[in-house]
């Protein structure tokens, strides 16, 4: 991919989820250590960042991530998870797409503070559409969180699997919904889930439907494993705490502040009554046969 903005159709997914990201992304910073994802709370007393390094650290080592690793993250928000990455694991290489360019300017600066140079590339694109990457460039594709937004979940599915390696991973942070949505709460929270927070319908699909997409794609070996109770409730009670409602407002102004405490609000009841949960998703694409 070249080093330009790409310029999304204003009737676009693309163009919604972008709008939706940039929304203070020029002001955000240092904040919560320039992380976006939930973080993986695993032990009595941790802050954000220590949660969120711990989500992206367990993902790499149970992909067994190493310096012989080519890897592609996808939906790499301000970039933090991939200084992390290229400091803690070392991998061969390191490319990165967002559909944000904020995200992606925020990123190249990031990694040139952190003295990584040309060896970690960021590039503004769609996950659904990685045509400018080669079948099979890569060993590892790392999507945290942001899968959820992609017009389709299934589309990018295809794609990590057309560029991943014979006998290369996918590692996924996702949300999933444990059940069918069944009565009028149920189909609310999906539907203004969906609505607010830019998702396409087809991607509030169960686990078991999850599974059945992956293996669709041509992955074998899907393991998801269920981190609801480590991730939303720590999440949500960090995201009250006063100082980061200032720090919010500061950044994205009261009223989009306001709006995120509310979808986080939603997120909590949702998993609390058992209808939404938190995964995490590891499957590898078929060795070639000989």
């Amino acid at each position: 991919m070249d080093e330009l903005r790409t310029r999304w159709s204003p009737e676009s997914h693309e163009h919604k989820v972008e709008t939706f990201y940039s929304i203070g992304a020029d002001r955000f910073g240092d904040c919560h250590g320039g992380y976006l994802n939930f973080g993986l709370w695993d032990g009595e007393g941790w802050d954000y960042v220590r949660a969120a390094e711990n989500l992206v650290h367990s993902l790499a080592r149970w992909g067994c991530i190493s310096s012989v690793s080519k890897v592609l993250d996808v939906g790499c928000g301000f970039g933090a998870q991939d200084v992390y990455l290229a400091h803690q694991f070392q991998p061969r290489s390191l490319s990165c797409v967002d559909v944000a360019w904020p995200h992606v300017l925020e990123s190249r600066r990031r990694a040139d503070a952190a003295g990584l140079g040309p060896s970690v590339q960021f590039h503004h694109g769609s996950a659904t559409d990685l045509r400018a990457f080669a079948p099979g460039s890569f060993s590892h594709v790392l999507a945290v969180e942001g899968i959820v937004h992609f017009d389709t979940r299934a589309r990018f599915f295809a794609e990590a699997h057309r560029v991943l390696e014979p006998g290369g991973q996918i590692l996924v942070a996702d949300y999933a919904l444990r059940r069918i949505p069944r009565g009028p709460l149920d189909r609310a929270f999906v539907a203004l889930a969906c609505f607010g927070w830019r998702i396409p319908r087809e991607n509030a699909s169960t686990i078991d439907l999850y599974r059945a997409a992956l293996a669709a794609a041509g992955f074998v070996d899907i393991q998801i494993e269920s981190a609801g109770a480590r991730t939303i409730p720590h999440y949500f009670r960090e995201q009250r705490t006063r100082v980061h409602r200032r720090a919010l407002s500061d950044i994205r102004g009261s009223a989009a502040t306001w709006f995120g405490l509310l979808f986080d609000t939603l997120v909590y009841w949702a998993w609390a009554r058992g209808q939404l949960d938190y995964v995490l998703v590891r499957a590898r694409k078929e060795q070639s046969r000989s």
